[in-house]
């Protein structure tokens, strides 16, 4: 007899002991959830940097200031070399070249290569971030290439930054900020000052609307 799929002929049962329905059918997906991503205020910057000078940890301290000064990705400020800054000239600044990735092939290493095209900049330095700038180039630039030198005088890994990060700010008020978060404080302080495509310049966005 041909084999047949005709509940009728079946007996009510299908073959296999498979159902007549998808049963996944009648689920509703779960919604995905989205953190909008927060920023410090203007009159928590001062704190927040008080909890950070707290630790005592220079690298912590002149990451922070470096990114709180150019609104710089964490990858992208560890991944600095001496090269790319520009100390001795009327207009200090830094070009952002590349970033610090980790595969199991070369380990955490600097390549030479940025999130986007548009991540490949040029940023003037404020005070804050050349004075941190000035003082690490007397200490490390004549032995090392990178600008934030790890113990060993490697490139930093991003993640054991960031649990340096959460340690310190931990159980204080600021202990959810993230490179993140002074990213979105300084975009919003100069799309405000200035308009969002000034903003999207420095954050090294490719398209205004993304930094909107």
């Amino acid at each position: 007899m041909p084999f047949s799929h005709d509940k009728s002929e079946l007996g009510g049962e299908t073959p296999y002991g498979l159902v007549h329905v998808n049963p996944m059918a009648e689920v509703r997906p779960v919604k995905a959830q989205t953190n909008e991503p927060q920023a410090l205020q203007v009159a928590d910057i001062q704190p927040f940097h008080a909890v950070i000078a707290a630790s005592k940890q220079l690298t912590l301290i002149d990451v922070v200031d470096v990114c709180l000064g150019t609104v710089l990705r964490a990858w992208e400020a560890l991944s600095l070399r001496w090269v790319d800054v520009v100390l001795d000239e009327e207009h200090p600044r830094i070009f952002i070249r590349g970033t610090i990735v980790y595969n199991k092939e070369k380990g955490n290493h600097r390549q030479d290569k940025t999130k986007t095209t548009s991540s490949r900049r040029v940023i003037q330095l404020p005070e804050i971030a050349s004075d941190v700038l000035r003082k690490r180039h007397a200490l490390y630039a004549e032995h090392l290439e990178m600008v934030f030198p790890s113990a060993r005088g490697t490139y930093i890994y991003e993640s054991n930054f960031n649990k340096l990060l959460r340690k310190h700010r931990k159980g204080t008020a600021y202990d959810w900020v993230t490179v993140h978060s002074i990213r979105k404080t300084l975009a919003s302080i100069v799309s405000e000052n200035l308009d969002s495509k000034a903003a999207s310049d420095v954050l090294g966005h490719t398209d205004s609307r993304l930094t909107e």
